[in-house]
């Protein structure tokens, strides 16, 4: 995984999914934040990539999940 924080537009994604339980249609998450949806895929392929959320296809969008890690204390 790359070492580096994340940049606006990647916390305010994970920030709705946290807000949302943790699932989100990537329509859900462009619309609530105001991101075309190539933006917005963009955005969620990037934090795949990292290993932070998980994209799975659903119909015509993706859904997108955060990851939990194990070794975080809650």
């Amino acid at each position: 995984m790359e070492n580096r924080l994340l940049d606006e537009n990647e916390r305010r994604v994970v920030d709705a999914l946290v807000a949302e339980g943790g699932s989100m249609l990537q329509k859900d998450i462009s619309v609530d934040l105001g991101f075309s949806r190539v933006k917005t895929h963009r955005i969620v392929q990037s934090l795949v990539k990292r290993g932070l959320v998980t994209a799975e296809e659903h119909f015509n969008t993706n859904s997108s999940q955060e990851k939990t890690d194990p070794t975080r204390n809650k």
